[in-house]
């Protein structure tokens, strides 16, 4: 039976975002959502769930569970890359703005209030639909007066703002702004936006030497997500 005690809903990408947060119980979804688990975070009771990357799958998780049990406050997080060359691996990232790509829709976000942790960056957030693989291509993006990239934070907005709720955006630096993948990530999607680790390692047999820098994304990602809970544990989301 799913809860009725009205909840934050956290909606990430993948559950490696939320690897490092404390006291989670993972739950068999009932709104069919790939992962959901529940915590408690000082602004209270919270759902954190993962669908998959790019918007389609955050549009999808948002709406599954704001049908099936009440929400508070809608939270876009988990792992962007920087645009700008002063964020760095493991900053967390606030969005005071989210922006589209293709439509240029913007979408106002309301900030978090937190205490006891390092000064989180801020700046706009731009979302688009695939992987932005090399630093050049991150180089043009930044050039639109944008901060950050992700796949998924303007479709949350959207849905949060459909429903009239709050939406907060917070986020953590997994790759910075002179990073270019050694793999194609899109290449390595599925046609339901998930990755494909077998796809992702195949492009690997064929280039031995990127075997240390995947490696190393790893390691920093797994960095970011200690980050990310760490601000979640120190922060409140007042709605």
């Amino acid at each position: 039976m799913v809860s009725q005690q009205p909840i934050l809903l956290v909606v990430g990408a993948d559950r490696r975002e939320f690897s490092a947060f404390d006291r989670v119980k993972q739950t068999a979804s009932q709104a069919r959502v790939r992962w959901e688990a529940r915590t408690v975070l000082p602004s209270g009771p919270a759902l954190l769930a993962a669908h998959g990357p790019g918007r389609e799958n955050a549009s999808y998780a948002v709406r599954a569970i704001c049908s099936s049990q009440p929400v508070t406050a809608v939270i876009s997080t988990g792992f962007v890359g920087a645009l700008d060359e002063t964020l760095s691996l493991s900053d967390v990232f606030i969005a005071t703005r989210v922006v589209q790509q293709e439509s240029k829709l913007q979408y106002a976000v309301k900030l978090p209030v937190w205490s006891r942790v390092r000064e989180p960056a801020q700046g706009s957030l731009l979302t688009v639909d695939e992987v932005v693989q090399t630093a050049h291509d991150r180089k043009e993006l930044r050039s639109l007066g944008v901060s950050a990239v992700d796949m998924e934070a303007s479709a949350v907005a959207a849905e949060a703002a459909a429903r009239k709720l709050p939406f907060f955006c917070v986020r953590v630096v997994s790759d910075e702004a002179d990073v270019s993948f050694p793999v194609d990530f899109n290449r390595a999607r599925r046609s339901n936006g998930t990755f494909s680790e077998w796809r992702i390692l195949s492009q690997a047999l064929t280039r031995p030497s990127c075997w240390n820098r995947l490696w190393q994304l790893k390691i920093d990602s797994d960095q970011a997500s200690i980050a990310l809970a760490d601000f979640f544990s120190r922060a409140k989301f007042n709605v």
